[in-house]
């Protein structure tokens, strides 16, 4: 199945963890497992606190560099390898918001979409109580190796709560907007409106190949588009680290290989 890589909600992690699987942020069009509907996983543990014990706003200082290598399987069958290089590299304005710069390259490694890869920088702020992404803009290459240049706006921005009781929901809505730069001419632009819930459900130990997470933060995401229908998926994110260990949504599972942090290995 393609999925076009015009993914709203492809925030760097900060956001679209919770969202949206954390892929290629561009026009181009790369096969993608899709996400039809919600997980069925075991219920949380119970443990006190609140989701900011899986956050850790130190880790997206200028010159930090973070690496997360996925696996994506669809069915029980594997679908694709990627991985996500992340580089901190400091205070920008973009769209009119003062906001902190990070490149992401995306690569696919193996499995569908092969050889695809998307560079962009995101344009971020922790503001104290939630991590907002108002958009980025850069290059990717598509399955036919077109290299297509882009900007994306996301306005008023995303948004991710991070102190978050267990049980406890916040909605947002906002407005994304695709413009291809380069080549010209280029179509349209594309303007949808994307309202996200995401709810916190709680602490639960999580297995992946990197290892495995003690109670690891669970929140469920649902997603929707123009109103239509939602979409969700549960995503677990490690204590401290706050990397992505597993997402599932139905029948599509994605989970961390591997992860670094300036070269230092992310284990449980």
């Amino acid at each position: 199945m393609s999925v076009s890589v015009f993914m709203q909600g492809c925030v760097l992690r900060i956001a679209a963890t919770l969202a949206l699987p954390l892929l290629a942020c561009g026009a181009s069009s790369v096969p993608l497992a899709p996400s039809p509907g919600p997980a069925h996983v075991p219920a949380p543990t119970s443990m006190g606190g609140n989701s900011s014990v899986c956050f850790d706003p130190s880790f997206h200082s200028t010159g930090t560099r973070w690496v997360e290598r996925r696996t994506v399987t669809q069915n029980g069958t594997f679908y694709q390898s990627l991985e996500l290089d992340h580089e901190v590299l400091g205070p920008a304005v973009f769209n009119g918001n003062e906001a902190v710069a990070v490149r992401q390259v995306l690569r696919f490694t193996a499995g569908a979409g092969a050889g695809v890869w998307s560079d962009h920088r995101f344009y971020a702020r922790y503001d104290g109580v939630a991590y907002r992404t108002f958009g980025n803009e850069g290059s990717s290459r598509t399955t036919a190796g077109r290299i297509i240049s882009s900007r994306t706006t996301y306005v008023p921005s995303t948004l991710l709560m991070v102190a978050v009781s267990p049980g406890r929901s916040f909605s947002h809505t906002y407005t994304n907007t695709y413009t291809q730069t380069a080549p010209l001419p280029a179509p349209a632009a594309r303007v949808v409106s994307v309202t996200v819930t995401q709810t916190f459900l709680g602490f639960e130990t999580v297995r992946v190949p990197a290892g495995t997470f003690v109670d690891a933060c669970k929140f469920l995401a649902s997603t929707s588009f123009d109103g239509g229908p939602t979409t969700e998926a549960n995503i677990w994110r490690a204590r401290g680290s706050e990397v992505q260990l597993r997402r599932v949504a139905k029948q599509t599972v994605t989970v961390m290989d591997s992860a670094t942090r300036n070269g230092t290995p992310i284990t449980p």
